[in-house]
């Protein structure tokens, strides 16, 4: 809220957090494409030039969403897994879902995350969350495979072939593509059969354990 006093006119609250959760409302209701600092200030009731005393612009906005997206869904991914127990593969399978139903509850933040086009990759708290998401997924995905049978290139592309398929399929059910080819069934039974079929189909890329 703003709160006048005499000629100057103050932000009662946390005017970043609060510009950072009006963006992820715009773009759930106009997409990425058309958010601006300047309709996030109207939406806010400050000045146009508010927005910018955090933001310098709208990739400085969208990195510091994409950041803090980053860091949710790890915080996500580590809850499923902690769950799942011990088994590899049985962590390996929680990650995926973890990873769809993130997609799911905070579209508009995972929307935000994977479009580097929009963001300044180069931003030391951005490469941060990113690469300790990655880091830890790698770790999983070893894990789940075993490392003793993977040989030095196949880590990298077989944690690629574990987040194609989750995310191939989030990126279906956002475009709203997935739902005419099941129609009836649960959103949630075709992300589980999709991730089964994520774990057969690594434990087949590497054929038979020795």
């Amino acid at each position: 809220m703003r709160v006048a006093n005499r000629n100057r006119t103050y932000y009662a609250g946390d005017l970043r957090d609060d510009v950072m959760q009006q963006a992820l409302i715009a773009v759930g209701e106009v997409g990425v494409a058309s958010v601006s600092l300047r309709d996030l200030a109207r939406r806010l009731g400050v000045s146009h030039a508010a927005p910018h005393n955090h933001f310098p612009d709208k990739r400085a906005l969208f990195t510091a969403l994409a950041t803090d997206g980053l860091q949710r869904l790890a915080a996500t991914l580590a809850e499923f897994v902690e769950r799942a127990g011990e088994d590899p593969l049985e962590r390996l399978a929680a990650s995926g879902r973890a990873y769809l139903r993130f997609a799911a509850e905070h579209a508009a933040a995972f929307d935000v995350v994977w479009r580097v086009d929009l963001l300044d990759v180069e931003d030391p708290d951005y490469r941060r969350a990113a690469g300790s998401l990655d880091a830890w997924f790698t770790d999983i995905v070893v894990a789940a495979l075993g490392r003793g049978r993977l040989s030095e290139e196949d880590p990298a592309r077989l944690v690629l072939l574990a987040w194609a398929i989750p995310h191939g399929l989030a990126m279906l059910h956002s475009a709203g593509a997935v739902r005419s080819d099941f129609p009836g069934v649960a959103r949630e039974a075709i992300d589980d059969a999709h991730v089964d079929l994520m774990v057969r189909v690594m434990r087949a890329a590497l054929g038979p354990a020795s």
